[in-house]
Order: C-alpha cells, then structure tokens, then sequence
C-alpha cells in the first residue's frame, strides 16, 4: 500500500507482525542489532526497519534471518492471524484446485510433475532450504484437506 501523498509504502499487518517476530527473537537470544545485522549483511538502520515493519523483508533477507537466529523462515509468520486471511485471496488461475489436489492424491496424470518436483526438491544442497520446501509441501496438502 502507497500513501498517496508521500508515495511512500505503509506497513501492512503482515510486515508489522513479521517485524515483531524477528524483534522477539532477537531479544529473546539477547542479541543486539549490530550483531544481527552484521550476521545477514545489512545496516542496523535497515534491521530496525525490518523489525518495525517499516521496511518489508524480502524472502532472502528472512532466510539469513532464520540462519542468524536458529529458526525457520516460516517462524516469522508463525501465530498470525493474517495468513489465514491471505487464504481468503480469490484464485486467479482456473484449475489450480486440481493440480494441487492431483499433486496430493498422486492422480496419474500429475505423476510426472509431481516426479519433477520431488526431484528439484532432492537436488537443493542447502538443508534448510530444503526444509523448508517440505513444510510448504505438507502446508499445501493440508490445504487441500
């Protein structure tokens, strides 16, 4: 969202509440922000804006967060109402039901994606990248649930 005035993004919820969990986790390692953002490689300026909401933190910057704090990206949206309202988002693509329903129930014709996918998921060297793509594996399923 743009202030229009300003041309200026405000914070939405989601940012804030990003923010608060990366500012939580800090604390509760008593960290400072110099060292966390030395360890990911930005200003302490730039942590706070990330931890204010001020600034959205894009899905790098949550990933060498999670490193730095020994927690999964998904930590940071962890307990919020808001991802249940972002699955009140209208489905722009037709069919997009089924192909995940095909991926979960293993439909004949998904096999050879669904092989594709588990390869390419196989492939990824970086441990927690790879758990990471089986959380949202096991989200998507229970989604179709």
């Amino acid at each position: 969202m743009n202030d229009r005035r300003t041309g200026q993004r405000k914070a939405t919820p989601i940012d804030e509440h990003v923010g608060r969990r990366i500012r939580a986790r800090r604390n509760d390692n008593r960290l400072n922000l110099e060292t966390v953002a030395n360890a990911i490689g930005c200003s302490t300026q730039q942590l706070r804006k990330y931890e204010t909401g001020e600034n959205r933190a894009s899905a790098g910057v949550l990933h060498r967060l999670g490193r730095a704090l020994g927690v999964r990206p998904s930590y940071f949206f962890a307990e919020s109402e808001f991802i249940q309202d972002d699955l009140a988002v209208p489905t722009l693509v037709s069919g997009g039901d089924a192909v995940i329903a095909g991926f979960a129930e293993g439909d004949a014709d998904d096999e050879g994606d669904a092989a594709i996918v588990m390869a390419a998921a196989q492939a990824v060297e970086d441990e927690d990248l790879r758990r990471t793509l089986a959380a949202l594996a096991r989200l998507a399923e229970r989604s179709v649930d």
